[in-house]
């Protein structure tokens, strides 16, 4: 396991994608060798497959305008063609408000650049919500 600048470099590249061009991103930057999987932050995002991920990005980019997505400290690493990210990066929305989360993506590198294989982000829930402490 070897810390990896270039997965911190593509997460980094995909938060500042996601405030711009999130489709054009993941296009370029999805996984086409093993099929990818995106889970979001609502219960119903759960996506597999290349097209019905890109249909999803680009139907959704049309109503973020204005969100952007900030770094907290990504931490990656890898071995042979394997890698993985970790982060708890914020969302910033257009009325000032920050919200939290958590990011883990695994990626396959195919034909010498790293892919996205699966992209999981999340929102923190209180353990109260569970009736946990």
């Amino acid at each position: 396991m070897t810390p990896s600048p270039a997965l911190v470099a593509l997460v980094r590249a995909a938060y500042d994608a996601l405030s711009s061009d999130p489709a054009a991103f993941f296009e370029h930057h999805l996984a086409e060798e093993v099929t990818p999987l995106i889970i979001g932050t609502a219960p119903d995002e759960w996506w597999s497959g290349r097209e019905a991920i890109l249909e999803t990005v680009r139907t959704q980019s049309e109503g973020a305008s204005g969100i952007a997505v900030r770094a907290s400290a990504p931490a990656a690493f890898e071995t042979g063609d394997t890698g993985w990210i970790i982060d708890r990066p914020s969302f910033h929305l257009p009325d000032g408000r920050r919200v939290p989360a958590r990011l883990t993506v695994a990626c396959h590198r195919e034909h010498g650049q790293w892919r996205i294989a699966v992209w999981h982000i999340s929102l923190g829930v209180d353990n109260a919500v569970l009736g946990t402490t």
